[in-house]
């Protein structure tokens, strides 16, 4: 309330109608020229007048209230308006509540009609593509719904109206909201999906309208979605919002924005196993050949919103889409993100475990360096997400992975690409975690070779250095019970500790030797320091080292 306008209602006698018609109609036509503060002070003095008269308003008054809100006041309700806007609200509301009130069946259609048809006027005319403007928008439809009890309107109310309103704004907004700020983003999403909320007629035509066109607005994505994803249980409307998700997010020819695939969260959430398995992933393989591009924004985004259990589709999904991605170079970082929301997803750690075998066959017959770096590079992660105690339940698998005979090993220290030895050695040392310590002696003894192997290329080397540190630092975490490969560590990394003092360019291998050491010092202090030399106890003493 306006400073100094406290104790006024009822302070003067009651308006006539055609007096508080005539009030409207004046300050309809200078509010537009008002300063900001006598415009809310002769809006406030307004809402004052119509209080007084009551909620019995007639169907003139009505009229020129919305037709005040609508067309004149709404226009200067954008930006922080707010004050501004809530009269208007409380306005609205007076004038649904006296069209509801009213005991004449036409005169409420009437009303209703009136309403609708206007706010359709206004919003070709107003920028709805705005967001001050299209929220502000919103927020009237909504107050005159639940003011007028729009869900309880009369059999000769026809809803055309209605929808045809909504359509015009669904049109407006999504135009421009992906590039509306999230603040205003979220206020538009709240306000569409409370208008949905308030008439269950408006939800069944959003859903048939979004099936029409190409690109519906996210915000109406959004909204739909959350609305059917929050009811209890779910509506029937579930299975056809995951059928458009496919046809308008996966068979998308362009790449959808990020706000739109964020918008279909909510649905993805909702999605089974049987529509998982015989709709969506058949679908998403066939566009990966069609469309790459679009898909590799598209599939990334669904496994990520998926909360079913995806044990019995980890195969489905890890090969042959996710190996696609990584193979490219650019789509990497988005492939080695799905194989770990999948081993997150999964209950079933053997199922998993069988598909790092299958790939571990495939290795055998990959002739490619793409193919055989993408497939090493799949099982590293996959092992790397798998929980310390996966052992207990897919050991036996496990233990074919760390076959010394297998192609993991042979591509490690054989393969005449310095990337796929890298990655060899990134895959032995997930084993290395995961396998028991009878099964780490043939995959550490494989690891440590490149440190004290004078031809193996410095990146290899590298690349072993850091399984080793890794490696080291987890035995570290575990307990005080030093590895069964702590000396055989020892005697190889030591030595090269002191390689950056005639060749700086080995710095970072000096340093990852010290850090696999020093993690030992705690359990191997005697072993470690009779292996320390005059060359390194120097390096500790000197302060510029």
């Amino acid at each position: 309330r306006p400073p100094g306008r406290a104790g006024k209602v009822g302070a003067m006698a009651p308006p006539s109608d055609s007096e508080l018609l005539a009030v409207v109609k004046t300050l309809a036509q200078d509010l537009q020229h008002l300063p900001r503060k006598q415009c809310l002070q002769q809006a406030y003095e307004l809402l004052e007048r119509c209080v007084e008269r009551g909620a019995d308003l007639p169907p003139d008054c009505c009229k020129a209230l919305v037709t005040f809100v609508l067309s004149v006041a709404s226009l200067r309700c954008t930006g922080q308006q707010r004050p501004l806007q809530w009269t208007c609200l409380e306005l609205l509301g007076i004038a649904g509540r006296s069209a509801r009130a009213s005991e004449d069946a036409a005169t409420v259609v009437d009303l209703h009609n009136f309403f609708f048809k206007l706010a359709k006027k206004e919003v070709k005319s107003q920028p709805t593509r705005k967001p001050q403007v299209a929220v502000v928008m919103l927020q009237h439809v909504l107050r005159w719904m639940m003011a007028a009890n729009l869900a309880k309107a009369d059999d000769s109310f026809k809803f055309d109206v209605v929808t045809s309103l909504l359509e015009a704004l669904y049109a407006e907004m999504g135009k421009t909201c992906t590039n509306w700020t999230p603040r205003w983003r979220l206020k538009s999403m709240r306000a569409l999906r409370r208008v949905l909320q308030c008439c269950p007629q408006a939800l069944e035509h959003a859903i048939a309208w979004a099936k029409k066109v190409d690109e519906p607005a996210s915000i109406l994505v959004f909204a739909m979605a959350t609305e059917v994803a929050d009811s209890d249980p779910p509506s029937l409307d579930r299975a056809a919002l995951v059928e458009l998700y496919g046809k308008q997010v996966l068979e998308a020819k362009t790449a959808a924005p990020e706000g739109r695939l964020e918008a279909w969260a909510p649905v993805v959430g909702l999605v089974t196993d049987e529509e998982l398995g015989k709709q969506l992933l058949p679908l998403a393989s066939r566009m990966s050949k069609r469309n790459p591009v679009a898909i590799s924004h598209s599939f990334p985004a669904m496994v990520g919103h998926l909360k079913i259990d995806l044990s019995i589709h980890a195969k489905d999904i890890l090969d042959p889409l996710t190996i696609e991605f990584l193979r490219d170079k650019e789509k990497r970082q988005k492939g080695m993100r799905i194989v770990r929301q999948v081993v997150q997803k999964s209950s079933d750690v053997a199922s998993l475990v069988a598909v790092a075998e299958s790939w571990a066959d495939a290795l055998k017959k990959a002739g490619k360096a793409d193919e055989k770096q993408a497939l090493l590079l799949a099982i590293a992660t996959l092992l790397d997400s798998l929980p310390q105690a996966a052992s207990n339940s897919a050991g036996e698998g496990l233990g074919r992975l760390a076959d010394p005979k297998g192609s993991i090993f042979k591509l490690a220290g054989e393969d005449a690409n310095e990337d796929t030895r890298c990655l060899g050695y990134s895959a032995l040392g997930g084993l290395a975690q995961l396998t028991s310590d009878a099964g780490q002696g043939a995959v550490l003894q494989e690891i440590l070779k490149p440190l004290s192997d004078k031809k193996a290329p410095d990146r290899v080397r590298l690349a072993a250095l850091e399984v080793l540190a890794k490696l080291t630092a987890a035995a570290d975490s575990s307990g005080g019970v030093a590895p069964a490969w702590a000396s055989s560590l020892l005697d190889k990394a030591v030595p090269l500790v002191t390689l950056a003092a005639t060749k700086p360019v080995h710095r970072l291998q000096s340093l990852l030797a010290w850090a696999s050491t020093c993690t030992l010092a705690s359990t191997q202090e005697d072993g470690l320091s009779g292996r320390l030399k005059k060359e390194e106890m120097k390096l500790l003493k000197d302060g510029s080292s």
